[in-house]
């Protein structure tokens, strides 16, 4: 080995070692990372600008000054700190660098006298359980910040759980942390406000198989009647597609369940004896008032039950003309509050176009791996870009057949006879080549929730990220018999309802430093087509499949409201002025 070789080697060691831990220990009783940089400045280290730099980059991480960043939080936040570094695009080798200096950083904590804080005696209780739960981090947390259990705010939670995804955990995970914590707080005596979702956890409903033998058959009869082709004196447009059947089937075991457990009524067994004004009254009381249950909820479940109760001719002797006046008196939100609920978990458009990006520079991280983590990080930036492109219900997201007998995605010519709107580039290749194949798509009128046929090209930014994932990834996510749909989840079944949510919320906390759901992702495109298309409704309401145009601005132009055309009027007069210049 050459002598200069030597000497780099040596040093590189002599860097490596915990220089800064090897000073005797001196009792500063550091308690912040101010404290500890001050140490260092009065007993220099070799490592010192090192230092100095990660502490720094713990203070972007953990989002305070170092005057206010204890060196308890740098130990217990310190496991995403590598996620955050690798997010902020630092090379493998920088990021292990800076988290070996956070493991230096605490040793030399405690050389000069830091302890970890020890569990208050309100909390050694919790944290035995805890410990059992796996959910000592969160508790952790929560006990440096309140003293006692009664005082932990359903916000302190969440912020966790946010900050917690934001640092490399899956929302589903972080949040099943938050869940466990509440459920050993209130256990243990917890008095303060519960999440609303601890006030649904009881399971009030019967299912219907448990109904008495004559009721089931009659709610059986009612959901064929309504989700048959064709059903005698059924009204025309009065077919319930599968979801909303089980939607009613879901109200009325509702319905029946609180009135035989909570009221302990045991004499109802049909519909005309459920459905009465005094049991619909306090069953709706109950749901808002104990279970925090939104009205408008309320009043879409009653209105497709008293629908069918006015369709079907088996109820034609009852008087059901209470339910209307009911229906339209249940207390609901304004729409100016639910403008500012949305707004608390709105992201801009153009933040949102930035997330695939992000998410595809992950997949080195991910191929690591595996192939079926690298497959995975690719379906989200998929499914990422779709919403962003086509912003459909989610329903038709996660549904969506590429496969079978009558699938929803596929390439092939266009028919001669079709009414599909063709772009440019299409109509240029038919030219060019007669029998070239386009990727379409095609949902009938069962498979929308508006009713209408849909029949429309894939946009070109989707196809290419489409053919990549079909031809890559998509086999590895396959578990046995393949589901047909383009997304899958880790059981490789189609996605639900609620891990779709799970996903996006997990990206745009992730990417995007806010959660939002999916059919968000509506308001946020039609607010901003609308400002950059002022009279361009109509394009609108067929991007979102709507069957009447004003559906458009009273579903999703809230946001585009009275100031946006204080705002028009004034770039107008702007324009105007910069021509007669």
């Amino acid at each position: 080995m050459k002598p200069s070789t030597l000497r780099i080697a040596t040093q590189i060691v002599l860097n490596d070692h915990d220089s800064a831990v090897d000073i005797a220990p001196v009792n500063e009783n550091p308690k912040t990372l101010d404290d500890l940089l001050n140490i260092w400045a009065n007993q220099p280290t070799p490592q010192l600008p090192m230092l100095r730099t990660t502490c720094s980059l713990l203070a972007a991480y953990i989002g305070a000054p170092t005057d206010r960043i204890s060196i308890d939080s740098v130990r217990d936040a310190r496991e995403g700190f590598r996620t955050f570094l690798a997010g902020r695009k630092y090379k493998e080798n920088s990021v292990r660098t800076y988290v070996n200096h956070v493991r230096i950083l605490l040793k030399s904590a405690r050389k000069y006298g830091w302890k970890p804080t020890e569990v208050p005696e309100a909390w050694r209780g919790v944290f035995a359980i805890a410990s059992t739960q796996k959910c000592v981090c969160i508790t952790r947390h929560l006990a440096r910040l309140r003293k006692s259990l009664n005082d932990v705010l359903v916000e302190d939670v969440d912020q966790w759980v946010d900050q917690r995804t934001k640092n490399g955990y899956s929302y589903r995970q972080a949040q099943l942390n938050g869940t466990r914590l509440w459920r050993i707080l209130r256990d243990c005596g917890y008095t303060g406000q519960l999440p609303k979702r601890f006030l649904r956890e009881k399971n009030y409903g019967i299912a219907l198989e448990q109904f008495p033998p004559d009721f089931k058959r009659e709610i059986q009869t009612l959901l064929a009647w309504k989700q048959a082709k064709s059903s005698l004196d059924r009204p025309k447009g009065a077919r319930h597609r599968p979801v909303t059947s089980k939607l009613l089937e879901h109200f009325i075991c509702g319905m029946y369940g609180y009135v035989v457990n909570e009221l302990g009524e045991s004499g109802v067994t049909s519909l005309p004896q459920l459905v009465q004004r005094q049991y619909a009254g306090s069953f709706a009381d109950w749901s808002i008032n104990t279970r925090e249950v939104k009205g408008k909820s309320l009043q879409g479940f009653f209105r497709i039950l008293s629908a069918a109760l006015h369709q079907h001719p088996s109820y034609e002797s009852s008087d059901y003309g209470w339910l209307k006046p009911f229906i339209d008196g249940l207390p609901t939100e304004s729409k100016s509050e639910v403008r500012k609920r949305k707004a608390t978990m709105y992201l801009e458009y153009k933040v949102l176009a930035l997330i695939p990006g992000l998410i595809r520079a992950s997949r080195a991280k991910a191929e690591k791996k595996g192939p079926r983590h690298v497959s995975r990080v690719v379906q989200n930036e998929l499914l990422f870009r779709w919403l962003i492109t086509l912003p459909w219900r989610q329903r038709n997201i996660r549904e969506m057949r590429i496969c079978g007998p009558k699938p929803n995605l596929y390439k092939r010519k266009i028919d001669p006879f079709s009414e599909i709107d063709k772009p440019k580039w299409v109509q240029e290749e038919e030219r060019n080549n007669p029998t070239a194949e386009f990727w379409q798509f095609h949902f009938d009128v069962e498979e929308t929730k508006t009713g209408i046929e849909v029949s429309a090209l894939l946009p070109r930014q989707l196809i290419g990220p489409l053919e990549e994932y079909l031809r890559d990834y998509r086999k590895h996510l396959l578990h046995g018999s393949d589901p047909m749909t383009l997304f899958i989840n880790q059981a490789g079944t189609p996605l639900t309802l609620k891990q779709m949510g799970e996903i996006i919320s997990t990206l745009t906390l992730r990417y995007g430093n806010r959660r939002v759901t999916p059919h968000l992702f509506r308001d946020i495109i039609a607010f901003t087509w609308l400002k950059e298309h002022p009279a361009d409704n109509l394009t609108l309401s067929k991007m979102f499949w709507h069957k009447n145009i004003n559906m458009v601005i009273e579903l999703y132009g809230g946001r585009f409201n009275e100031s946006s055309g204080v705002c028009a009027m004034e770039s107008w007069l702007d324009e105007r002025e910069a021509k007669s210049k």
